[in-house]
């Protein structure tokens, strides 16, 4: 941050509640598609957008900066710094990742 304080996002863990629902909503969503249909199909773009979103649901707090401002922590801003910020996204993938591993050990 532009006040030499670390940038931090919380995020529900994936054995939360919080986390399991976000995660239900999108195969729900996916399941739903499905229904009624001979051939369901699954693309590239649907898979990341279905993992934004669960990123987006999941993030609790933050303390950034972004653009020179320290934004509110909302689903819409989150979805948009995500989309912009491609590296944040792929930590945040990283480390549900790692929380999934430390729990299974």
């Amino acid at each position: 941050n532009d006040d030499k304080s670390e940038m931090t996002i919380t995020m529900y863990a994936p054995h939360s509640k919080e986390y399991k629902a976000a995660v239900h909503f999108q195969t729900n969503k996916r399941l739903k598609q499905a229904q009624g249909k001979k051939k369901v199909d699954i693309t590239a773009e649907s898979i990341e957008e279905a993992t934004l979103e669960v990123l987006v649901k999941t993030t609790k707090s933050w303390n950034i900066t972004y653009d020179g401002k320290k934004p509110k922590c909302s689903e819409e801003t989150a979805k948009e710094i995500y989309e912009q910020v491609f590296w944040i996204k792929e930590q945040l993938e990283e480390a549900a990742t790692d929380s999934l591993d430390f729990t299974k050990g």
